[in-house]
């Protein structure tokens, strides 16, 4: 009934399982925890990082921030960077903004696009108007060289 155990590359503990880390050798369960904790601090670290890089933006919106490895990235979450005494007091992320933004711009799209098509059918209308006219000029004209016809052969 006895199972297999191995050995932690790190802390070199002998554990029943092991767990891989990001392609990485295996690691035991605490181990693991650790890793996990570390890739979290970073995340929070590039996060505040992010955000001192935008410092010039004080309590004004910016809908653009700089990611070091990938340059100026936009957003469609807005930052709002608050400072006191040099330090970051909270991001507010003004979503609701954006998204009425968003639902403003559509709306103008969807106002353009009916803009558009009465445009065409109005066309459409003028052109088969022009048709219209085109025939009834012509048949008048028919009309007219036909009566001329008949009152030319009656003098």
């Amino acid at each position: 009934m006895s199972q297999r155990m191995y050995v932690c590359f790190k802390c070199e503990n002998k554990v029943r399982t092991l767990y891989e880390w990001e392609g990485e050798e295996l690691f035991c369960g605490m181990c693991q925890q650790e890793n996990i904790e570390k890739y979290e601090a970073t995340i929070v670290y590039r996060f505040f990082l992010l955000l001192q890089l935008v410092k010039d933006c004080v309590n004004k919106s910016c809908d653009q921030v700089f990611f070091p490895e990938r340059g100026w990235i936009r957003r469609l979450v807005k930052f709002t960077i608050y400072w006191i005494r040099e330090t970051i007091t909270h991001v507010k992320r003004i979503r609701a903004q954006c998204a009425k933004r968003r639902r403003q711009r559509k709306a103008r799209r969807e106002e353009r696009r009916q803009h558009r098509k009465a445009e065409a059918r109005s066309r459409a209308a003028s052109k088969w108007a022009r048709k219209e006219q085109r025939k009834a000029y012509k048949r008048i004209c028919k009309e007219n060289r036909e009566w001329d016809k008949v009152h030319k052969a009656a003098r």
